[in-house]
């Protein structure tokens, strides 16, 4: 098991521990809901993506509405 020092978060491969330090710990997201009222924020934009067509059933398929462009 490794274990991140600065979060706390444990992952089983060594590979996926090294890409979280390097890539994602302490390092704030880039991406954020284009919804006023959501909080939803994410390091991947393909994570921000899902995240609004499966919460906010308003968009399209694509993730598109009223000129928000993810």
């Amino acid at each position: 098991m490794y274990a991140c020092p600065r979060c706390g978060k444990t992952y089983t491969k060594q590979n996926s521990y090294y890409y979280h330090v390097k890539k994602f710990c302490g390092i704030p997201p880039s991406f954020f809901c284009p919804i006023p009222a959501c909080q939803f924020k994410s390091h991947l934009k393909c994570n921000l993506k899902k995240h609004v067509i499966n919460v906010h059933t308003n968009f399209d398929r694509t993730g598109e509405r009223l000129g928000y462009k993810l």
